[in-house]
C-alpha cells in the first residue's frame, strides 16, 4: 500500500474508487507552503484543474488515502502522467494526528494559465471537501468558485 494525498479530483472518494477500487481513506493531512491553482487545461473536463504551487505560508487541504500499488500505477495513466500532464511525486504532508506522512501527489509539469476553473472538476472538489469535513472556511470557497462558474 502507498499513500495519497488527495488535494484536486481525487479528493471525492467516488471518483477515486473508479480507478482504484481498494483506495481506503486515511486521514484528512495538509501540504504547507503550497497553494492549490488551476495551471493545467484539460480538454475532457473543458476547463482548468488542479496543481500545487509553491506559495510559502499557504496550505493546500486534502486527505491521504491508502491505495494498492498497482491501482496508484493504473491511477498514473488517468492523471496522465505518461502524456506529459501530471507526474506522481513524494511530498511530506501533515497529517490530522500531528505526524508527518510521505504521501505521492500529482503535480503538474509545465505551469500554465491560470486557467478558468472546469465546473465539473470543481464539483469534484466540493464533493470531497464536504464528504471528509475539510475545513468549512475551505468548502465555502469551494462552493463560491462552483457558483461563479455557473
Amino acid at each position: 500500500m502507498m499513500l495519497h494525498f488527495a488535494y484536486g479530483s481525487t479528493l471525492s472518494s467516488r471518483y477515486l474508487r473508479r480507478h482504484c477500487p481498494d483506495a481506503g481513506f486515511l486521514m484528512k493531512a495538509l501540504l504547507p507552503n503550497f497553494r492549490v491553482a488551476f495551471t493545467i487545461y484539460s480538454e475532457e473536463m473543458k476547463g482548468g484543474i488542479a496543481d500545487i504551487i509553491l506559495d510559502p505560508g499557504k496550505v493546500v487541504r486534502g486527505v491521504l488515502y491508502e491505495i494498492p500499488e498497482d491501482e496508484l500505477e493504473h491511477l498514473d495513466d488517468v492523471m496522465g502522467v505518461g502524456e506529459g500532464i501530471y507526474t506522481r511525486q513524494i511530498f511530506l504532508v501533515l497529517g490530522e494526528d500531528g505526524e508527518l506522512y510521505k504521501a505521492a501527489l500529482y503535480r503538474g509539469v509545465e505551469e500554465g494559465g491560470p486557467y478558468t476553473p472546469s465546473r465539473r472538476y470543481v464539483e469534484l472538489m466540493l464533493e470531497g471537501a464536504e464528504e471528509h469535513q475539510l475545513e468549512p472556511a475551505y468548502v465555502e470557497r469551494l462552493r463560491r468558485l462552483l457558483n461563479s462558474l455557473r
